[in-house]
């Protein structure tokens, strides 16, 4: 039996011996485990589907569950993503293909996600796993989960994972659903009486795949941080949380925290942590032991501020403190983001870096708070200041006018609130840029030479009522039923409001493109495109993480 390494940590590929019994039967030798007997694989399930059927990956994290995987009729695409805290290979995936003929099966310790697509006309999976586990005790990831981004070979018609009942397969006749065939059915064995030779050739043919691996779209380790540096994100399950995420995968290995992580979130390795909660932030940063914090966390509406002080005062002044002196004890290095409501509002100049804050309410006051905190720490540092923020996922302003137009005869928007409207995916891609410029050079020391504050937001300026009338043009360009008729105009506060608002939130963003050497479009065309993302998500319902 020969044992081959792949790139995720401790997942082998075994290539097997065939041996023919008598009656035609064929037995494999399968890999002997040191902590158990040879009868380590109790369960095991036979799975046949057609071409295109796909199985979303799927792991264990609290218990021990290791699985083996073997093809026994047609070609099945395997992806392996490894979720194990701690592990060099975190946040990587691997693709492999396969077949019946390579007497080949595939070794997945615990911890480590996957999945699998039939890739042939049929296709028949072995999968066999070393004590049972339960439905519930499987943790799920999207099969088109962004934080990855695999390349299957096929968009996935159907997912093998749900039950009979589950809304992928209502549609489908009882012809093409997918059958289990449990351990305890007459066992299938393999059509073959003795060892073939691979049907693929070992060197693929151009625009062909390899055997062993799918096309990835990670960059390779020459254009990663040095030393394969550790980010931690916290706040990830949050619309610019969520950005960050997918775009800082390329350049290294991503941590997510956040509370109630298995509610919604699609990370992979998420962590649980209350940002309002110092003892919870500190035992999250050290039990990760990043040298690059990312703070996406904080409470941005004002109203709610107002309402609660001492929440927004742990939330968005004392959190970013206790990350600069965790950042500290671990030499790493911090990214926060601050918010545009931090000045008075006054005057129709776009504000500069040089600007002095003149913080109204306590959205700003806190706001303004934890990024003094953090500018006299005295770490290594980058603070990207930004407004009017939305997604083409979550709550967002955008998404909420885009709903009322279907439904609503009028809106009343504020007439003489002016900024820029940025989207988190912009925001989260323009810093991703910004650290890949580190190259090997330690982002604690490259942040000493380039850190500090910079304003970032989309090129342009605009009142609520014009974003809206955007808005409105575009959905009618893609055809979105609309039933609305006219957008009104009123002032930002009403005379004698108790909460004063800024009504100048412009950012000038000068200062970030000329030093990092980036483009930045304008807020109607980064609208526009998130639009058109949107609509499309819209089209295509997302299926929860089980």
């Amino acid at each position: 039996m020969h044992r081959i390494p792949t790139r995720i940590e401790d997942v082998e590929i075994l290539r097997q011996f065939a041996k023919v019994c008598a009656g035609g039967s064929t037995t494999l030798v399968r890999r002997r485990f040191t902590h158990k007997s040879a009868a380590s694989f109790p369960h095991e399930e036979v799975i046949m589907a057609d071409r295109g059927f796909t199985c979303e990956p799927c792991y264990t994290r609290n218990r021990s569950a290791e699985r083996t995987l073997r093809c026994i009729e047609g070609e099945v695409f395997v992806v392996v993503a490894d979720m194990r805290l701690g592990s060099p290979t975190l946040g990587h995936w691997q693709g492999i293909y396969l077949t019946e003929d390579d007497l080949r099966t595939l070794s997945v310790p615990s911890g480590v996600a996957c999945g699998w697509q039939v890739s042939s006309s049929r296709g028949r999976l072995e999968h066999r796993f070393s004590r049972w586990v339960s439905s519930r005790r499987w943790r799920w990831l999207r099969w088109d989960d962004r934080f990855f981004d695999i390349a299957w070979p096929d968009t996935p018609t159907g997912l093998l994972h749900h039950a009979r009942r589950s809304r992928q397969f209502q549609s489908l006749p009882d012809s093409q659903l997918p059958r289990y065939v449990s351990a305890g059915a007459k066992p299938m064995s393999p059509k073959l009486s003795q060892p073939k030779l691979p049907k693929r050739s070992s060197v693929p043919a151009p625009g062909q795949r390899p055997v062993d691996c799918a096309p990835t779209t990670r960059p390779s380790r020459s254009t990663r941080l040095a030393k394969d540096n550790l980010l931690l994100v916290i706040g990830s399950s949050g619309q610019l949380g969520r950005d960050l995420c997918r775009h800082l995968r390329k350049l290294g290995s991503v941590v997510g925290a956040c509370r109630n992580p298995d509610r919604g979130s699609l990370l992979p390795v998420p962590l649980d942590v209350d940002i309002s909660r110092p003892a919870s932030l500190r035992q999250a940063i050290r039990t990760v032991k990043p040298t690059l914090i990312i703070n996406a966390a904080g409470i941005t509406d004002v109203h709610q501020a107002e309402a609660e002080p001492r929440i927004a005062q742990l939330v968005n002044a004392t959190a970013p403190a206790v990350m600069a002196d965790e950042a500290r004890r671990l030499d790493a290095a911090l990214i926060h983001f601050c918010s545009d409501t931090v000045f008075g509002g006054q005057g129709e100049r776009p504000w500069r870096e040089s600007d002095v804050p003149q913080p109204e309410n306590q959205l700003a006051r806190t706001k303004l708070l934890g990024t003094e905190a953090i500018r006299s720490s005295g770490i290594p540092h980058l603070i990207l200041r930004a407004g009017w923020l939305y997604s083409s996922h979550g709550n967002n302003y955008v998404r909420q006018l885009m709903d009322l137009l279907s439904y609503r005869n009028s809106v009343s928007l504020s007439s003489d609130h002016y900024g820029s409207p940025t989207s988190t995916d912009w925001l989260a891609q323009t810093l991703t840029q910004i650290i890949s410029q580190a190259q090997t050079t330690p982002i604690q020391d490259w942040l000493v030479n380039h850190g500090g504050l910079y304003h970032a937001a989309t090129l342009g300026y605009a009142s609520r009522i014009e974003v809206g009338d955007q808005i409105m043009a575009t959905c009618r360009q893609y055809a979105m039923p609309i039933v609305l008729n006219k957008l009104e105009g009123r002032p930002l506060s009403e005379p004698g409001a108790k909460i004063r608002l800024s009504r100048n939130c412009r950012l000038d963003a000068t200062r970030l493109a000329t030093t990092f050497n980036i483009e930045i479009p304008r807020w109607q065309e980064e609208l526009n495109r998130q639009i058109g993302l949107m609509l499309n998500s819209i089209a295509l319902p997302q299926r929860a993480v089980a």
